[in-house]
């Protein structure tokens, strides 16, 4: 598990969230917005953006299990919030999950 994400993430859930300077290092940063340019529709994301849309899958942790016409809607929902191309959800979900659960 990467502790510094799963720790920002809790915070937000907590509502004790501050900024994700206090919770990742450069590395991390650089790893976050390295993995969201794979997935972007254009350069114009920040890291702001990109710890928003990790909350919201971390809080969704049940969306890939959801019936389809529900995953349809939030999929396209969170593809216009972030700017992501939404064909590529389930890759983007699936490396999500890896780099905040790695061991």
């Amino acid at each position: 598990m990467n502790r510094q994400i799963t720790d920002m993430l809790e915070s937000i859930t907590t509502g004790t969230y501050t900024s994700y300077s206090n919770y990742l290092d450069q590395s991390t940063i650089n790893q976050l917005l390295q993995w969201f340019s794979i997935y972007a529709t254009d350069s114009f994301y920040n890291i702001e953006d990109i710890v928003s849309l990790m909350y919201e899958l971390y809080a969704r942790e049940d969306i890939d299990s959801r019936p389809y016409g529900d995953f349809s809607a939030l999929v396209n929902r969170l593809s216009q919030k972030y700017r992501f191309d939404a064909t590529k959800f389930l890759d983007l979900y699936q490396s999500f999950r890896q780099i905040v659960f790695r061991s």
